[in-house]
Order: C-alpha cells, then structure tokens, then sequence
C-alpha cells in the first residue's frame, strides 16, 4: 500500500533539503525566496512541511508580523505539485488554525506576476488580491498582494 502524505511541524534541516536535493528546479514559492528566507522566515512563527513517504513536498508557515497580523509562504517542491488537492487543503486548514492560535485578524502574502500558477495557488488558498505592488520584488519583479482576514482570530472569517 502506498505512503499517504503527512504534514509535520517544521523543522530547520527542511530548507536545507531544498537546496540539497534540488527541490529549486520546478518548484515554486509564495511570499518569500526559498533559497534565501526559508531558515529565517521559519523562526518568526509557526511552520509545517510535508512529505509523503521520504519525498519532500514543500514547507509553509506564517511569520508574524505585528499582533494580529501574518505574513504566509511557502515553497512547493517538484514533488509537492503532484499532491496538490492534499497541500491545498492542508495549508488551507493550518492558516485557520494559525489564525486562531495566534489570535491573527489579517494573513498576507505576495505572488510574483510571471508565475500564475502561484497565483492561482493563493486563491486556492482563499486569499483574495489586493491589487499589484509594481518592481516590488528582487528583480524588479511585480507582485499581486494576496490576503485573508479573519473575525476575531478564529474561522469566522469575513469578507470585505
């Protein structure tokens, strides 16, 4: 019987995987440089990744910003995009429990606009666009703005 996909806490060797393995090439990331942010953006608040048997599939978390208020990325391996209903409803389900945790009113992020499958990722995730942030990225890239707004922190959330 085949190894079902598990999402587990985070832990630092992770990123390094990313890197070591490849995982680089044919990925794709939300709200952060996988090859840069990864060991730092996963010390500001809470992380997940999964796997599915060794394979590793991606890495997700929510930096915290300020009170009430994340900052979500994540990193999809090559791997990852072939368990994509499994990773949506996975992170979809840890942002809310994230937001309630941590009493979170507002989780953003960002999506370079070259790339409409991380986009489309983010909707997926229920984020809703706040419009584009021109030359905001390294490059000079554009970015859609993403975000999700909770009532109160919890799964209530509201819809402006």
């Amino acid at each position: 019987m085949p190894e079902q996909p598990r999402i587990v806490p985070f832990e630092h060797y992770h990123s390094y995987m990313i890197e070591v393995f490849g995982y680089l090439e044919g990925g794709f990331s939300i709200g952060v440089n996988p090859a840069m942010a990864l060991p730092v953006f996963a010390t500001y608040g809470p992380a997940f990744s999964g796997f599915c048997g060794p394979d590793f599939l991606g890495v997700a978390g929510v930096s915290l910003s300020w009170r009430g208020v994340g900052d979500a990325w994540a990193f999809m391996t090559p791997e990852g995009t072939k368990y994509p209903l499994f990773l949506t409803k996975g992170v979809r389900q840890k942002l809310v429990e994230i937001a309630a945790y941590y009493k979170l009113h507002r989780i953003h992020t960002a999506a370079f606009v070259e790339f409409p499958r991380a986009c489309r990722w983010c909707e997926a995730l229920g984020f809703e666009s706040e419009g584009m942030s021109r030359m905001y990225g390294p490059e000079k890239q554009d970015v859609i703005r993403y975000v999700r707004l909770f009532e109160g922190g919890n799964e209530n959330e509201r819809r402006v």
